[in-house]
């Protein structure tokens, strides 16, 4: 994400009731995991995320909305 300039470490502030919009930043269920990534939405109303590998997958459960990113400054991780 670090084209979002989100990086290893950083802390992200998850809001769960904001509702997703396209092409925001989002934490998505995905294979039974977690991933931060930007959705988009096709013209059904379908979500969709961009994987590692150039492939986009169909997501059905978003968990939050990224509000805000907090990173350190001078090296130190939190």
């Amino acid at each position: 994400m670090e084209s979002h300039h989100i990086q290893d470490g950083d802390l992200l502030i998850i809001d769960r009731s904001r509702k997703p919009s396209d092409g925001c930043i989002a934490v998505v269920v995905f294979e039974g995991g977690f991933l931060c990534r930007q959705i988009l939405f096709s013209k059904k109303w379908n979500c969709y995320v961009f994987l590692n590998g150039g492939r986009w997958e169909r997501v059905t459960e978003i968990f939050g909305v990224a509000t805000y990113n907090i990173h350190t400054l001078g090296g130190r991780q939190l």
